[in-house]
């Protein structure tokens, strides 16, 4: 199937920003007095600087069960395109990820990114264009899983392909007062690690899977929440076949709602030009 230039090109930058706002989650050194947030307490906060031997452990028992999420959030890419798209993201945690991207001002939507645990389905309203691919297609290099998603979105260290990380799934070393964690067991083509402070926090996050995929979060702007700690700014830059991708996300928490079961509408389209999950894997290459 071919399609128009505009509609290729409006697709390739949809799916960046929606797969940088699906990795937009953050943590920093700021600390900020526990509160309570709709929906819910807030969870624990672990205040004994952490050590080699616990970081791990630490940062997992300061994140408590939560089962649904609504957050308004601002995407600002800046790079392969200069744009700023309010968006709304619905999580049910380990069943779907929505999200609906905005016109500026009106608050038309101009696109979907939904995924559940089988397929993620990028839809270009205005062009009436989409494309499904397995979700396992998106981790196969890494082995991310949609719950590992949500995670990141709250801010949290996971182990690919695990509910919770775990002390043992790390190599942990020191440097200055920051951990740097890297996940065991990975593939040989794929590096991977975390910073985190001693407080503990997620302070970055760096993945190398071959010579061709880069990326790179810095995060701030800490706050308690029902999952535990959760950031509401993230800067992201990478590089996928040679193109770079940079761009910040903003998280409105104030006006997020937890766990009440809200719908994100989400229906397959009708209608709409398809895309195999084959040529939709080619547009992802072309970034």
């Amino acid at each position: 199937m071919t399609f128009q230039p505009i509609t290729r090109t409006f697709l390739r930058y949809t799916i960046a920003v929606a797969l940088m706002a699906g990795l937009a989650a953050c943590s920093s050194r700021r600390t900020q007095p526990a509160q309570t947030v709709p929906g819910g307490t807030t969870a624990p906060r672990v205040e004994t600087p952490a050590t080699v031997k616990n970081v791990v452990t630490d940062l997992a028992a300061g994140y408590a069960d939560w089962s649904d999420l609504y957050l308004p959030v601002r995407i600002n890419l800046r790079s392969p395109m200069s744009i700023s798209l309010p968006a709304r993201l619905y999580m049910t945690r380990g069943r779907s990820l929505h999200l609906s991207l905005r016109a500026p001002l009106i608050g038309t939507e101009l696109a979907q990114v939904h995924a559940d645990r089988d397929s993620v389905w990028f839809v270009d309203k205005l062009h009436k264009a989409v494309c499904a691919l397995p979700i396992s297609s998106l981790g196969a290099r890494t082995g991310i899983t949609l719950d590992n998603v949500q995670s990141l979105l709250l801010g949290q260290v996971f182990y690919p392909g695990a509910d919770r990380p775990a002390q043992s799934d790390f190599d942990v070393r020191a440097e200055q007062t920051d951990f740097v964690l890297t996940p065991r067991r990975l593939k040989s083509s794929v590096n991977w690690y975390y910073t985190v402070s001693d407080a503990p926090r997620l302070e970055r996050m760096a993945v190398e899977a071959g010579e061709k995929v880069e990326f790179s979060a810095s995060f701030g702007d800490f706050t308690d929440a029902v999952a535990g700690p959760v950031a509401a700014e993230v800067a992201l830059s990478g590089k996928v076949k040679n193109r770079a991708i940079q761009a910040t996300v903003t998280a409105d928490y104030g006006d997020a709602r937890w766990n009440q079961a809200r719908s994100d509408g989400w229906s397959r389209p009708t209608g709409y030009r398809n895309v195999t999950p084959a040529q939709g894997l080619e547009m992802l290459k072309q970034f």
